[in-house]
């Protein structure tokens, strides 16, 4: 499903990643350019010399452009987790994330014990919380999460089981924006920690999903489901 146009977008070549936030580019006259990363993923499989990132203009000191996706061959990735996050909260306020009916997001980053949430999510009768992480690392056509150790990641999803138990829903999304991905699982050969703490988060009664959307060629924004097979084994 075809939902919206992104405009102003370029296309630059990559020449390699200075650090975790910054990307050197070059454009085809050969005019150099430093790209902001907002993915703190290591995204080997995306961000390499020679790839081709998608990005918009960007004003901010020292950096010339975001990273908005990166050119596959069956369409773009979508990297930027920001953009993530505003795409699937568009979805979710259309109605096009069916788990999430008669739910409505009423608050955004939500500090709880040591660790902030995404969302928090409310209903005429229930209160949860949602968290969203990025999935764009592929092998073959399956995404996984992380494609580094996350501590951090780990935190939320012990967070979430903890407030599952104790009655509130608890929602894991992993945002699968890669054209080619076809289900999701846990990368248990970079971290087994989160693997399993996903399977026994599902036993507690935490909902975990995966979204896919990405961008095609011409730069239209497509949904294709918010309900990506996902296997935790």
């Amino acid at each position: 499903m075809i939902l919206d146009r992104f405009n102003n977008l370029h296309k630059l070549k990559v020449i390699e990643r200075l650090n975790r936030f910054s990307v050197l580019l070059v454009n085809d006259s050969n005019i150099k350019y430093l790209g902001l990363l907002r993915n703190t993923g290591k995204l080997k499989d995306l961000i390499y010399p020679g790839s081709i990132v998608v990005c918009i203009k960007w004003s901010k000191p020292k950096t010339d452009y975001l990273i908005l996706g990166v050119v596959t061959e069956n369409g773009i990735a979508i990297i930027d987790t920001y953009t993530q996050m505003k795409i699937f909260e568009m979805l979710a306020n259309i109605g096009y994330i069916s788990w999430l009916k008669n739910y409505k997001i009423s608050r955004k980053e939500i500090y709880i014990e040591d660790s902030r949430l995404d969302y928090e999510i409310s209903s005429n009768n229930s209160r949860g919380y949602l968290e969203l992480k990025s999935a764009v690392f592929m092998s073959d056509t399956t995404a996984m999460y992380p494609d580094t150790p996350s501590k951090r990641g780990l935190r939320h999803i012990k967070l979430l089981t903890k407030l599952s138990t104790i009655g509130y829903r608890s929602i894991i999304a992993f945002i699968a924006s890669h054209p080619m991905a076809k289900r999701f699982r846990p990368y248990y050969e970079i971290d087994p920690e989160i693997g399993k703490a996903l399977t026994f988060a599902k036993s507690k009664g935490v909902e975990i999903y995966s979204v896919k959307y990405y961008l095609n060629f011409d730069n239209n924004l497509v949904f294709e489901t918010d309900n990506l097979p996902v296997d935790l084994i």
